[in-house]
């Protein structure tokens, strides 16, 4: 799968643009009940978020072994940058992946 660059997407590329707009929605509200009410994540568990954007979900997780990928190397990027070794996080769309016994 392709990422999109053209009309609105190209804005959107931008990993600033993406965030600024995410706050703007109000999106972490939404996240926090999403994953109090459905993830329920316990210390340890093994979250995989497919399409994690810049990564934010991740700072509502509590202690868990996070992998997060998406489409935009930008995004990934910026997840990166912003939690480091303490979260995996892939350029890639997720199907076609395999994990080893350690992630």
């Amino acid at each position: 799968m392709a990422q999109r660059t053209t009309g609105l997407y190209r804005i959107l590329s931008s990993a600033s643009a993406y965030a600024l707009l995410q706050r703007a929605l109000g999106s972490r509200p939404g996240k926090r009940r999403f994953i109090d009410e459905h993830v329920r994540p316990v210390p340890g568990a093994r979250v995989l978020d497919i399409g994690c954007g810049t990564g934010d979900m991740f700072k509502a997780l509590g202690q868990v072994r996070y992998t997060g990928f998406d489409l935009s190397e930008p995004y990934i990027q910026r997840a990166r940058d912003t939690f480091g070794e303490r979260a995996k996080c892939r350029v890639g769309d997720g199907t076609q992946v395999t994990f080893g016994s350690d992630e």
